[in-house]
């Protein structure tokens, strides 16, 4: 990826592709409303489902972290979709703590915006 900042970590077992994680290393200058910040921020994370539950997403963190340390980078943050109890649940294993919630209101008759599933 040739997008300053961006990093994408693949998990290889046996020469195959079993997973990836897309990070960006943020450095945001402060505002009238946020404080300054450098911080890791992972976007997206993948295991395929006949390698999850063996290390491999762990290992992924892992190395984000370690990267972010090697930075001199404190700081390593993500978010994902509420609904999703499995996700949830690996971060929380990996030590990542809520720290922000987000919450909305459809406003859309019927309450469901068209092509939404979350």
């Amino acid at each position: 990826m040739r997008q300053t900042g961006h990093t994408i970590l693949l998990a290889q077992v046996d020469g195959a592709v079993v997973g990836y994680a897309w990070f960006e290393i943020q450095d945001r200058p402060q505002t009238p409303f946020t404080w300054p910040r450098k911080r890791a921020f992972l976007h997206q994370i993948c295991v395929d489902f006949g390698h999850r539950r063996l290390g491999v997403g762990s290992a992924l963190i892992t190395r984000v972290e370690e990267q972010a340390l090697a930075a001199g980078i404190g700081e390593f943050a993500l978010d994902m979709w509420s609904v999703n109890d499995t996700a949830q649940a690996f971060f929380k294993s990996c030590g990542l703590k809520t720290y922000r919630l987000f919450l909305r209101k459809q406003t859309v008759p019927g309450g469901k915006v068209q092509g939404e599933d979350v």
